[in-house]
């Protein structure tokens, strides 16, 4: 590496190295506030304690070596543990409340592996993290780590992909935080911490409208820099995540990186360490792991953000965190690294903090009121998500309910024993986001209860987009008049901006005529290439809105239909091929089965002729002009799409009534003899409830 380029490098470190150790000490004793970032060089006299090495190097790693241990044992314990034997293996103890026992249930409920940028980890498949941005030869690494969480904590909250937003890391460090960021001498995260704590950032300039500069910005240059759009979500606020105290154990900083995007952390290194970070470029799996320890020499400290981690599955201590440096793209992997667990001080227990974005009672009871919980069985309720989301999430939304509501809070720890001991025996306990989940405490079934299964406030036959004003989380029975006749479905109240209107969640979809988008990021739509000659190629294109005819479906009993040139064409499989490959086009509908498609709950459309295969993007190439075809079902990005004109169909249970009389519904009245289906009055009994399956059954809800 050149060497201009190191020295800007070491220009942008928080601390020097070299200080002058009488000339603190003066400055301590005259009482002078010294403005040290970490921890300084021992023996120096400065004002401030040290932080950053304040604890030893590996003790979040030794300490996780136990918690990990325990959680491992605890995952594969059978489905009919109680939560007394949960706790005990859990803790070895019976009090939950323990902070070791808090520790264990959050690692039950975290991956061996995730990444905030990874669109296979994030329950939404959104990858949440901008490209590393440069902080050339000012010493404002600090603000650059803050940003990227602020960035990545509002994309979490927003489910958006990190596209949609760019803050300014100029905006931050010299307008914003308070005392500003110095370009010789740097900041703390103390100063930040209090800076966010005393006076609360209300707005965020976007990197486009206030560049960086790698100068500190004037009072006009802020002035100038207030008058941006404000970047911050409406309706929620930034703050610091346990109220601004350190992340203390590697299971907070894993769970904040699933429910924020991410830490800002510090590393300390001696001269010699901090050279090979500057030479970091080995490939995808290399890791940075300096074996020298700073003690006895004053240390180099950077501030960086961390968003992902990895375990080594047959070493519980070893593993290492994914962060983000704030050199540019052309460093790195990207302008990312991958550093061992505890190596250069990394995630020190008094030193590593998390931005959340903080929320209102409505927009938490949005997310249940979208959701269904059933009754399962006399103790227990079955909770089954309309967007998807992790049990940590989960328990986190639960816990906010009694906070916000004023009622007696359960605490977080209840909540997680919970979750996890109704859950426990799932193969993918920490991964699961799509449910059905079980709750069966009595701490948290209450609360569903009240969130999900609120008595209807709307007329029967209201309809369910004429707005619902301060109703949010309220439950409506309504009837389907835009899309079809009949009762028989449900809307909530839910929150969209400042908003509230009835959405549909069950029985009919959710829009009447719309896109079909790619999960996977960059976001394209389902296209035919012209509406002029039926039977044309179906492609990827970029969404072009509701103007653009060619990506507007409607649905009608299975047929995804577009209109065009007068008549009405039906997505479908070419010549009604079975193969792999085969080509899906837009033509004349004809009624049969390759042009009835099926979606299942995590977004895959499965052709009526051909259950076993979905509609796929060859080889994950997500580009514009990319023509589609048939292939088997593996759950990958390249088969899940989002489309809220259709509706689920897989797993959800409901009447099959008879065409010619609808009073008439198929039903298995006799179970365990000679069973038999035959036609009775429609009822919301078990012997008449059905379950579609995506193999082609029908199943009896509550049957095998």
């Amino acid at each position: 590496m050149k060497s201009y380029i190191a020295v800007a490098i070491r220009a942008s470190l928080l601390l020097f190295a070299a200080v002058l150790a009488t000339a603190d000490a003066q400055a301590g004793l005259a009482g002078t506030a010294q403005r040290l970032l970490l921890q300084v060089p021992p023996r120096t006299g400065l004002y401030y304690n040290g932080k950053g090495t304040g604890s030893a190097r590996n003790i979040t790693r030794r300490n996780y070596f136990q918690s990990r241990s325990k959680a491992d044992q605890l995952r594969i314990l059978g489905a009919s543990t109680n939560a007394t034997q949960i706790i005990r293996a859990a803790c070895n103890t019976s009090n939950i409340l323990d902070s070791a026992c808090i520790d264990v249930l959050l690692l039950a409920l975290t991956p061996p592996s995730y990444s905030s940028n990874n669109t296979l980890d994030t329950p939404l498949r959104r990858a949440f993290i901008s490209p590393a941005q440069d902080q050339g030869m000012c010493a404002s690494c600090v603000g650059f780590a803050v940003t990227a969480a602020a960035e990545a904590a509002i994309n979490v909250y927003k489910q958006q992909s990190w596209r949609s937003l760019g803050l300014s890391e100029q905006d931050f460090s010299f307008c914003k935080v308070l005392p500003r960021v110095n370009c010789a001498a740097g900041a703390s995260y103390t100063e930040v911490v209090t800076s966010f704590t005393t006076t609360p950032i209300s707005s965020w300039a976007a990197r486009s409208c206030d560049r960086y500069t790698g100068t500190a910005s004037s009072d006009q240059d802020c002035a100038r820099a207030a008058g941006c759009p404000n970047q911050l979500p409406a309706g929620g606020s930034l703050s610091w995540a346990y109220a601004g105290s350190a992340l203390g154990t590697m299971a907070q900083v894993k769970e904040r990186i699933m429910l924020s995007g991410g830490v800002v952390a510090s590393m300390a290194m001696t001269a010699d360490a901090f050279k090979q970070l500057e030479a970091y470029s080995t490939g995808k799996h290399g890791v940075f792991s300096p074996k020298d320890d700073v003690e006895g020499a004053p240390p180099i400290m950077h501030a960086v953000f961390c968003y992902g981690w990895w375990d080594n599955a047959t070493n519980a201590e070893d593993g290492w965190w994914l962060c983000k440096n704030s050199w540019g793209t052309s460093w790195g992997l990207n302008g990312s690294f991958n550093v061992a667990y505890g190596a250069a001080y990394v995630m020190q227990p008094d030193y590593t903090f998390a931005l959340r974005v903080s929320e209102s009672l409505p927009q938490v009871l949005q997310r249940f009121g979208q959701a269904v919980a059933n009754p399962i069985n006399a103790g227990c309720l079955q909770y089954s998500p309309r967007q998807p989301v992790r049990l940590l999430q989960l328990a986190y939304d639960l816990t906010a309910l009694t906070a916000l509501g004023a009622k007696a809070a359960v605490p977080l720890s209840q909540v997680l024993a919970d979750a996890v001991t109704s859950n426990v025996g799932r193969a993918n306990l920490s991964s699961a986001s799509r449910g059905p989940f079980r709750f069966c405490g009595t701490y948290v079934r209450p609360l569903l209860r009240r969130a999900c299964l609120t008595s209807p406030k709307q007329l029967l036959d209201a309809l369910p987009w004429s707005g619902c004003g301060a109703l949010v989380g309220s439950v409506c029975t309504a009837r389907c008049t835009a899309v079809a006749k009949g009762r028989g479905y449900r809307a909530v109240c839910t929150l969209t901006g400042n908003a509230a209107t009835w959405q549909v969640t069950g029985g009919c979809p959710a829009a009447v005529r719309g896109p079909i988008k790619v999960q996977a990021e960059p976001t394209l739509c389902v296209s035919t290439q012209s509406l002029v000659e039926s039977g044309q190629q179906v492609v990827l294109q970029t969404c072009g809105g509701t103007r653009n005819k060619n990506q507007q479906f409607v649905y009608k009993k299975g047929r995804l239909t577009i209109q065009a040139a007068g008549a009405e064409w039906c997505l479908g499989v070419s010549d009604g091929s079975t193969d792999r490959g085969a080509e899906i086009k837009a033509g004349l509908c004809d009624g049969t089965a390759n042009q009835r498609w099926l979606r299942d709950a995590e977004g895959a459309l499965r052709p009526l002729h051909a259950l076993g295969s979905c509609l796929d993007v060859p080889y994950n190439n997500f580009s514009p002009g990319v023509a589609l075809q048939l292939w088997d079902c593996i759950r990958s990005a390249a088969q899940l799409f989002w489309a809220d004109l259709v509706p689920y169909v897989e797993g959800r249970a409901g009447i099959m009534a008879v065409q010619a009389n609808t009073s008439l519904c198929m039903a298995a009245p006799v179970l365990g003899k000679e069973e038999r289906v035959e036609l009775q009055p429609c009822s919301s009994s078990s012997s008449s409830r059905f379950i579609y399956r995506t193999d082609g059954s029908l199943r009896l809800e509550g049957g095998s």
